[in-house]
C-alpha cells in the first residue's frame, strides 16, 4: 500500500463530492479514499488519532447526487495499488482494482475524476461521488454495467484546520540530510518526514551528541529519530576485547546520559544504532570473525546501559548489506540475540550491484553472501522474521555515478509497502540518505540531484 495512500485523521474532508467530474471538498470531517488489498476483509489502519477500518465491497446499485441505492451486496477483488493525498482541499490520488468486468482504475485529480479500464481507455459513462465516508463509482461501458461502492472508513474524523499525511500501519518514512529539519524536504515530496536520521558517531560527538542538542540541527525535532552513536575507535587503540570487559562503559554511560538530557521531554522515539555497519572495514569499529564473541559481550553491556538510562527508546542492530571480505566474518555470529535488540536494520544502497530494472531489483534483494549470510534486504528481512524482530532500512539511496534509476526507487517503495509494520519481519521505518556534502553528492535527491528521474519518482510516490 502506497505511503500516500492512507490519510491521517487530520487529512479527512467533509462535504466532499465528485459532481460533474469535479472533486469538491471543504476542510474537515469525512474520509478521503483509501483502498485495501484484502479482497473485502477489514483491515485496521492506525492513523495519528484513530483506527480506521478499511474495506472494499462491490454492490449493485445506482449512484446519484449524494445518494446511493444499494442492493445485492457482493465482494469483488481488492485493490492492487492505491495512492491518495489531499492537495488544496481536494482529493488527489488513484485506486486500481479488479471486479467482474476486469481491472479498472479510478483516478482522482484536482481537475476531476477519471475511470478507465486496464488498457487505459475510458468507459462510455461514469459517475463518482465521495460522501458519507465512501467513494461510490458507477461504470457503464463495453456491455458492463458496474455500480459499486468502495467503503473507506467506519469513523468520522475530528474537525481539523489543516491537512497532514500519515503512512501505512507502523511505517515511518524519513530522510537524513538537507531540508529535513527545516521541513523543506517534506514539502518537496508532499509528505512530512516522520523519522529523521543523524550521526553522532565520532569520538567527541559520541559523548556530546551535538546534533540533537538545543539549537543544533535536530535540537527542536520532536518526531522519531535514528541516531548512529558509533562504538569503539580502532584508530585510538581501542579493541573489542577491552570493550567486552567494560573498558568503555563509562564513556557510553556519558553518551546515553547526554542523549537523555538533550532529548528531554520530547515525545519522539530515539532509535539508537550502536556500532552500525560493524561488518565493514571502513568504519572505526570493524568486527572480525575472531572478535565476534567479544562484540556480542560488548553489545550486551551496552544494552544494559541503554535499558538503565533510556529504557523507552530503542536499540538497533544494523549491519551493512555487504560484509568486507577482509574481516572473515559471518555477521550472524555477531547477532547478540533478540532479547538484546529492539529492532534490526540494514544500510543498503543502489550500488554493487546497481539496479536499473525490476528483475535486477528482485535479484539484488534476495542475495546471500559467500558465507550464506543475508546480503540483500529481503534476506535480511527474513532473518529478522526468524528471530522475531522488525527490520528497518536505516540508510538507503541510489548512486548517481552509476546511473539514474527511477525503477529502483519505485521497486524499493513497493517492497517497503508490502512489508510495512512493526511486527516480526516487518519494516517499521526507512530513511533516505540525502546528504549533498557526502562525496560528490551522488546520493542526494533534494534540493539538487544528479539523478533527476530517481528524484522525481521519489517525490511522486513517497
Amino acid at each position: 500500500m502506497a505511503y500516500k495512500a492512507l490519510l491521517s485523521a487530520s487529512t479527512l474532508i467533509s462535504a466532499a463530492a465528485v459532481l460533474g467530474g469535479l472533486v469538491v471538498a471543504a476542510p474537515s470531517a469525512v474520509a478521503a479514499p483509501v483502498a485495501s488489498p484484502n479482497r473485502g476483509r477489514a483491515v485496521a489502519v492506525q492513523t495519528t488519532s484513530t483506527v480506521r477500518i478499511v474495506t472494499i465491497r462491490g454492490k449493485a446499485g445506482v449512484v446519484g447526487r449524494g445518494r446511493v441505492a444499494a442492493r445485492a451486496a457482493k465482494t469483488y477483488s481488492g485493490a492492487s495499488t492505491t495512492t491518495a493525498n489531499v492537495v488544496g482541499g481536494k482529493i488527489v490520488g488513484s485506486l486500481t482494482f479488479a471486479n467482474r468486468c476486469g481491472p479498472m482504475r479510478v483516478r482522482l485529480t484536482q481537475a476531476g475524476v477519471q475511470v478507465a479500464s486496464s488498457s487505459g481507455s475510458s468507459p462510455i459513462r461514469s459517475k463518482a461521488l465521495v460522501a458519507g465516508g465512501r467513494l461510490s463509482v458507477h461504470i457503464l461501458g463495453r456491455g458492463c454495467r458496474t455500480p459499486y461502492i468502495l467503503r473507506l472508513v467506519n469513523k468520522v474524523a475530528p474537525r481539523v484546520s489543516r491537512a497532514t499525511l500519515t503512512t501505512p500501519v507502523g511505517v515511518l518514512s524519513g530522510a537524513a540530510g538537507d531540508g529535513v529539519a527545516s521541513g523543506s524536504f517534506g514539502a518537496w515530496r508532499g509528505a512530512p518526514v516522520t523519522i529523521a536520521g543523524t550521526w553522532n558517531d565520532g569520538f567527541e560527538a559520541q559523548t556530546q551528541q551535538w546534533s540533537i542538542q538545543r539549537g543544533a540541527e535536530y535540537g527542536s525535532w520532536d518526531r522519531d529519530i535514528d541516531v548512529a552513536v558509533g562504538a569503539i575507535f580502532k584508530d585510538r587503540g581501542e579493541t573489542w576485547a577491552a570493550a567486552a570487559t567494560g573498558a568503555y562503559d563509562a564513556r557510553w554511560r556519558i553518551a546515553l546520559t547526554s542523549m537523555k538530557t538533550a532529548w528531554g521531554s520530547r515525545t519522539g522515539t530515539m532509535h539508537i544504532r550502536f556500532a552500525h555497519e560493524f561488518n565493514g572495514d571502513w568504519v572505526p569499529w570493524p568486527v572480525t570473525g575472531s572478535a565476534a564473541p567479544q562484540f556480542v559481550a560488548t553489545w550486551k553491556r551496552f544494552r544494559a546501559l541503554q535499558r538503565e538510562i533510556l529504557p523507552v527508546h530503542k536499540l538497533v542492530f544494523c549491519p551493512n548489506d555487504g560484509t568486507a571480505g577482509s574481516l572473515g566474518l559471518d555477521w550472524r555470529a555477531a547477532f547478540p540475540g533478540a532479547s538484546y535488540v529492539d529492532e534490526m536494520a540494514v544500510d543498503s544502497y543502489n550500488q554493487y550491484p546497481y539496479v536499473a530494472t525490476a528483475t535486477q531489483f528482485g535479484i539484488k534483494i534476495n542475495q546471500l553472501d559467500s558465507r550464506g549470510a543475508p546480503l540483500g534486504i529481503e534476506k535480511h528481512r527474513q532473518f529478522a522474521a526468524s528471530v522475531g524482530l522488525p527490520m528497518a532500512v536505516a540508510e538507503w539511496s541510489s548512486n548517481a555515478s552509476m546511473g539514474d534509476s527511477a525503477v529502483f526507487v519505485g521497486q524499493f517503495h513497493s517492497w517497503v509497502s508490502a512489508h510495512a509494520g512493526t511486527g516480526a519481519g516487518q519494516v517499521p521505518y526507512e530513511i533516505l540518505f540525502n546528504i549533498g556534502s557526502f562525496g560528490s553528492g551522488q546520493f542526494q535527491l533534494y534540493p539538487a540531484s544528479q539523478q533527476p528521474s530517481a528524484a522525481a519518482a521519489y517525490a511522486r510516490i513517497f
